[in-house]
């Protein structure tokens, strides 16, 4: 399938069963509190694992053990993938900082051009793990393996076969849908003062905003791995 096709498909994924996408929205709208977000988390998972296993409806919500351990899975995966390089580029930047204070460069660079260098060190330091935990996470999901979200030669392999550039353009593109929403968010929150207009919002895109794209993201990236690696062994 090329990618428009897989788009298509994805995009029509969450509406196969509404009751489950509301039920999803429920725990998104509770995510301030840690197991109702470690449970969605933990349902984004399953939703990538019924994509593997050929279903095309989202999943049931049983099991609800299991769903919190795929859940922690989910959150050592993103901690190592994004806090280590995170991390790093922060300490970075800091030696980049103190550097520039306590030298004759502190005279000559502008505060905007220090922001824009620091910045820049920690979007490069972290940008290439971000790219990859995506199939990182989905390959832990298919091998049913936590040491497999790390074994990059065949997560690399998966993302080659799928094509780099049109990887790119398909997380780019749930980046943008993912920063919208945080957009709206925040205009919500300048817009008025009131706690309870705020959190009804809130609760209104969690039902059926951020369940829906919840749902087609994690069916996204399953259709994105699967014709990776199809495609990939083909070339083999």
């Amino acid at each position: 399938m090329n990618l428009s096709e897989i788009l298509s498909e994805s995009f029509k994924y969450p509406l196969s069963n509404l009751k489950r996408m509301l039920i999803l929205g429920i725990l998104l709208a509770l995510n301030i509190l840690i197991i109702p977000a470690i449970l969605s988390m933990g349902y984004y998972i399953r939703i990538i694992e019924s994509s593997f296993q050929g279903s095309n409806e989202l999943p049931p919500f049983n099991e609800w053990g299991k769903m919190f351990a795929d859940g922690l899975k989910y959150i050592v995966v993103l901690l190592i993938y994004l806090g280590i390089p995170a991390f790093i580029g922060s300490f970075i930047g800091s030696m980049l900082m103190f550097f520039i204070i306590y030298t004759d460069l502190n005279q000559t660079m502008g505060i905007y051009t220090f922001m824009a260098i620091l910045y820049s060190v920690i979007i490069l330091i972290t940008i290439v793990p971000y790219f990859v935990s995506f199939m990182g996470i989905t390959r832990m999901v298919r091998e049913n393996s936590l040491k497999a979200a790390f074994e990059f030669t065949p997560v690399i392999n998966v993302i080659k076969g799928f094509g780099t550039m049109r990887y790119i353009a398909a997380i780019v593109f749930i980046s943008i849908l993912n920063f919208a929403l945080i957009l709206i968010s925040l205009i919500s929150q300048l817009v008025t003062t009131n706690l309870i207009i705020i959190y009804g919002i809130s609760i209104a895109m969690s039902l059926f905003i951020n369940s829906y794209l919840w749902g087609f993201q994690g069916r996204l990236i399953s259709n994105i791995y699967q014709e990776g690696s199809k495609e990939y062994n083909l070339t083999e």
